[in-house]
């Protein structure tokens, strides 16, 4: 089984999720809950800067892998 994902659509997806943390993350509550929820859940926080790498370096072909 293989996918069909446009590299458009991985570029769009890139961009809508990387706006969606930067919102999250625009107040100062929700900053906190972000660390708050990230500590909890992985032991650590990371960085928005180091999210978006990570966001970035996934190509459409590992979508495609996987779909």
């Amino acid at each position: 089984m293989s996918g069909n994902i446009a590299d458009a659509d991985v570029a769009r997806a890139k961009s809508l999720l990387k706006a969606d943390i930067a919102y999250a993350m625009e107040s100062d509550g929700g900053y906190l809950e972000e660390i708050g929820l990230q500590t909890l859940l992985t032991g650590g926080f990371t960085s928005q800067d180091e999210i978006n790498s990570v966001i970035d370096s996934v190509t459409a072909a590992e979508m495609n892998s996987v779909t």
